[in-house]
């Protein structure tokens, strides 16, 4: 099975990193572009995500970001939830 084959969604990012994007969306922006909304950016065509897959993995990671932080924890890093 090829690399490619075992990716679970395709992104639209072409032969650019994800670093690359992140940093041209930002200057475009002029803000930083946190890991979910690079997510979105690097896996949507014309405003609509690649794949279904795609679509639901976003929507769990703004799940998780938006989800309260218990008295006494730790925050979800970055990586938890992306």
């Amino acid at each position: 099975m090829t690399t490619r084959a075992r990716q679970p969604y395709n992104h639209s990012n072409s032969a650019k990193s994800f670093l690359q994007r992140q940093y041209e969306l930002a200057e475009k922006q002029g803000h930083l572009i946190n890991h979910v909304e690079l997510f979105r950016k690097t896996h949507a065509r014309g405003g609509q995500f690649v794949s279904q897959v795609a679509m639901d993995a976003h929507h769990q990671m703004l799940k998780l970001q938006s989800q309260p932080i218990p008295e006494g924890s730790q925050p979800l890093t970055r990586d938890e939830i992306c």
